[in-house]
């Protein structure tokens, strides 16, 4: 259970959001769409596509496993419902910062292949780093809440509960974005 919540979702987003512009940048397609689009419509509309593509995936895989479950418990069907639109939703939520962080990691890499690479990298070494800083300085072990991820096992098990874990993500996920923004606004095509 904590595997999937920890290494399967997120690497999913990854590797789903892996190429947002960089093949673009690559092949020199951006400089094209810029023609018609400012990079900051490109940045946000490749987010929120890739986040499109995420929704309609998770969607297919709950949907599948809700008609599981009315089969196998059709007493349970209005219940079930609730639940599996509930953790939906969060989850959907909670992979919003692994999104971003492809978008920032796509505005000034050239391959997919980098950024995916280059995000597994970042993810582990900073755990890894929090981990072992926080053992010696504990008041450290606040950086782990900088870390995208860190919290999905407490929000799909406990949906909803507390500010922070919403606003968490949301926040993960602003920085991110900016920073592509910055970044995309700087970069060369």
């Amino acid at each position: 259970h904590k595997i999937l919540n920890k290494v399967v979702f997120p690497a999913l987003a990854l590797m789903v959001a892996a190429d947002q512009t960089a093949s673009d940048r690559e092949r020199g397609t951006l400089r094209f769409l810029t023609l018609r689009s400012s990079r900051s419509e490109i940045l946000l509309g490749r987010f929120f596509g890739q986040l499109l593509i995420l929704t309609i995936l998770s969607g297919v895989t709950f949907l599948s496993c809700w008609v599981t479950g009315a089969i196998n418990q059709p007493k349970a069907l209005v219940s079930g419902s609730i639940i599996s639109m509930g953790l939906w939703y969060h989850l959907l939520y909670a992979l919003l910062p692994f999104v971003a962080l492809m978008s920032l990691l796509n505005s000034f890499l050239s391959s997919a292949r980098q950024s995916l690479l280059l995000a597994s990298a970042f993810l582990s070494l900073a755990h890894l780093f929090v981990v072992v800083v926080s053992d010696y300085i504990p008041a450290l072990s606040l950086l782990d809440y900088v870390i995208p991820g860190n919290d999905l096992s407490r929000l799909l098990s406990h949906p909803g509960v507390g500010l922070q874990a919403w606003l968490q993500p949301l926040l993960q996920t602003l920085f991110f974005m900016v920073l592509a923004w910055l970044i995309s606004r700087r970069s060369k095509l």
